[in-house]
């Protein structure tokens, strides 16, 4: 543990209320103190003139050593995962715990941290999911307070992964009383399934299809059912990696009301269209819901510019290339794709070096409502006195080229091949510690677990 007082100096740092060239002195892990002054004789000054400061990013939305239907696991696990983020500026990520049958609620959060704890190069912390696998108690959901859990996991599609609809209003009411809030995977099963029937009948099944076979209106149509959960209830929503700029429409119509719902999205949601799935092997950039329109990138970066989509995340999945090109057709194709170590990069890039958020708004969208809607602040998503010194260093004048040879997932391929940005993240601090310099770990696991609040 750091113990000794470190200055960083002359970054330009991403403050909550406006972006300003600063000294930050860190002690024993924490933010001392930020702002214009200068470091005592003889201190231990790490010189940051010329780059940009950011608090470690949030990335509230991972699947790392997450289970598959083969009885194996997707690409990366905790380590694996958990150096991506690192290397790309991430210092904080919340994954998923699972329910035991015929268990507590905090059996299911105690195996996941025994997967995780002594594998983790960042902090992590757990949503629940609540699934239709088997029947579940919600009456004994208060149990995952002292488990450090207070977020609720749904899908609205997925088969046995699917929350009886039936039983979402007793769900949404329940966590409204034990003040959890509710993370929902928004796409209606019912026009999925048919819009699979009838594609199934005309013969169209090839991967390039993908699109099609998720339509936008099924993400509409759930994104409307569950903000008329939330409005009838008040229990808190979020909505998990909007893709469509009408589901970002109907939340940002919703929060005027006054209705408490949050989104995310994804950059591959920002930045990536339908139209690669015309190319060689789409397998490799299936996930669900599918990549969307030019027209729903824009509309969704001017939603992420309001606020009214609060976060970034990227929902990071990854699965080996064989294991993702397994499967010709549409609906065999395992869903999901890497993209934790671009997350920063990528949206530092072509959100605030292309001028659609400030540097405020970008610290924002990748730290701070993460942070906050999740129980982690105030020692995550901000650079400020008394917060963890999560600390990310980016160089705006060192444009690359994003390659798959210089990232550390265990899939071996990305879907940001050959994607440039305009920025380098140089050195990455967990706690005061560095934990990346050029892109490469440093030191050993030494992330921890938690507890949301």
């Amino acid at each position: 543990m750091q113990r000794k007082t470190v200055f960083i100096r002359g970054a330009l740092c991403a403050l909550p209320d406006g972006a300003s060239e600063c000294t930050i002195a860190v002690w024993d892990g924490k933010i001392a103190s930020i702002g214009r002054f200068d470091p005592p004789d003889g201190a231990e000054i790490v010189e940051a003139n010329g780059l940009v400061a950011l608090p470690g990013a949030v990335d509230s939305h991972v699947h790392f050593h997450m289970p598959t239907a083969d009885g194996g696991y997707n690409a990366d696990d905790f380590s694996t995962g958990s150096t991506c983020a690192i290397c790309g500026g991430t210092t904080t990520v919340v994954d998923f715990a699972s329910p035991v049958e015929g268990a507590s609620w905090a059996e299911g959060v105690r195996r996941r941290r025994a997967e995780a704890d002594g594998q983790v190069f960042c902090d992590y912390g757990l949503h629940m999911e609540v699934t239709g696998a088997f029947e579940q108690d919600i009456t004994r959901l208060s149990e995952l307070a002292d488990a450090g859990v207070r977020v609720l996991k749904i899908y609205t599609t997925y088969g046995a992964d699917q929350y009886p609809r039936k039983k979402l209003p007793a769900l949404f009411r329940e966590a409204k009383r034990l003040n959890l809030r509710i993370l929902a995977h928004c796409e209606d099963d019912e026009i999925i399934q048919e819009t699979k029937r009838r594609m199934l009948a005309a013969g169209r099944t090839g991967a390039a299809l993908h699109a099609e076979s998720r339509p936008a209106a099924a993400e509409a149509a759930a994104v409307r059912e569950l903000i008329g959960l939330a409005e009838e209830s008040g229990a808190e929503l979020i909505i998990a990696h909007v893709s469509t700029g009408e589901a970002g429409e109907l939340v940002a119509k919703a929060r005027k009301r006054g209705v408490a719902v949050y989104a995310e999205t994804c950059p591959h949601y920002l930045l990536l269209t339908e139209e690669l799935y015309a190319d060689k092997e789409p397998q490799r950039i299936i996930m669900t819901p599918p990549l969307r329109t030019a027209s729903d990138n824009a509309l969704l970066w001017e939603l992420l510019a309001s606020g009214d989509i609060g976060m970034a995340s990227t929902d990071h999945c990854p699965f080996l290339l064989e294991q993702k090109l397994a499967e010709p057709t549409c609906f065999g194709a395992v869903p999901g794709v890497g993209g934790c170590e671009n997350l920063v990069s990528l949206l530092f890039s072509e959100g605030y070096q292309k001028g659609r958020l400030s540097l405020p708004q970008l610290a924002e969208r990748l730290s701070g409502e993460a942070a906050r809607l999740y129980g982690l602040s105030p020692c995550k998503g901000v650079l400020a006195e008394g917060a963890d010194a999560d600390i990310v260093l980016i160089d705006p004048n060192a444009p690359r080229v994003l390659t798959a040879a210089k990232e550390h997932s265990n899939a071996g391929y990305s879907i940001w091949e050959g994607f440039r940005v305009g920025c380098t993240v140089r050195r990455v601090y967990l706690r005061g510690e560095l934990v990346s310099t050029g892109g490469e770990p440093v030191g050993s696991p030494n992330g921890k677990y938690l507890f949301a609040k």
